[in-house]
């Protein structure tokens, strides 16, 4: 699969360039492009270019969607082999070859209650959460630093937030909708930001430098899920509870 990005631009001086196109492909079953298949690409594409374009293969995301609800069974229906066929479901839904699953598309809470709605059994279901999984990057330095445990919130909003470290055991968070933060987080301890939209925990094997800074994105608790142009979704982690069918109530991690 593949999508295009196209930008305008003042002819480069030393590229001969006016604009630029950055493609970005998902190999056939999943994973990222090799080097060969990324050089045969560009070098088909050379060939068939505009003059004073340049085209470049941008970095694939797959990009973990989360989901979680409540799932109503019929009865006559056993609980345990309605479990498994919705695990099929969402397997197939989020499998990279899936018509759903295209560069830049939203998924699409119509999209998730339609394909558990038509499971034979269910009688109905309420999605509690579908939204994006945090996939933090290290803007600068923090080398030895994970974001671990995250928790999205019900206030969750569709934003970037930025974690600078303020010393080599504390940090301010940033939102791009939220702002700043005026809980300040410690490394190892359990954090929250101002309203609950989210909550995570730093790890630090060795001590960050001031001013290291590390972005993670979110959306909405329960929605559409909005996806960059070089992201493609894919399955994250799931958490459903049954009610009814051939045994009364049932958790599935």
């Amino acid at each position: 699969k593949a999508s295009v990005t196209v930008g305008g631009s003042v002819v480069d001086p030393v590229t001969g360039c006016c604009c630029c196109v950055t493609v970005f492909i998902a190999p056939r079953g999943g994973g990222q492009p090799s080097s060969q298949l990324k050089a045969d690409l560009l070098a088909y594409l050379d060939e068939r270019k505009m003059v004073g374009t340049c085209v470049g293969i941008g970095g694939l995301e797959y990009a973990k969607v989360d989901t979680a609800g409540t799932v109503y069974i019929a009865s006559n229906f056993s609980t345990e082999q309605l479990a498994l066929e919705l695990n099929d479901a969402l397997n197939a839904f989020f499998d990279p070859t899936s018509d759903f699953m295209l560069f830049g598309v939203p998924v699409f809470l119509s999209d998730l209650y339609h394909l558990i709605d038509a499971i034979p059994g269910v009688d109905h279901v309420d999605l509690t959460e579908v939204t994006k999984q945090p996939n933090p990057k290290k803007e600068l330095g923090a080398a030895n630093c994970s974001l671990e445990d995250f928790i999205i919130g019900a206030e969750s909003k569709e934003e970037k937030w930025t974690l600078i470290f303020t010393s080599p055991t504390t940090f301010t968070l940033r939102g791009t909708v939220s702002g700043l933060q005026t809980n300040a987080g410690t490394t190892g301890v359990p954090y929250f930001s101002d309203k609950l939209e989210i909550g995570f925990k730093v790890v630090c094997t060795a001590p960050p430098n001031t001013g290291d800074r590390i972005s993670f994105e979110t959306s909405k608790k329960s929605a559409n899920v909005p996806m960059s142009p070089n992201q493609i979704p894919q399955k994250g982690k799931t958490n459903f509870v049954f009610v009814g069918g051939a045994r009364t109530h049932r958790e599935c991690p």
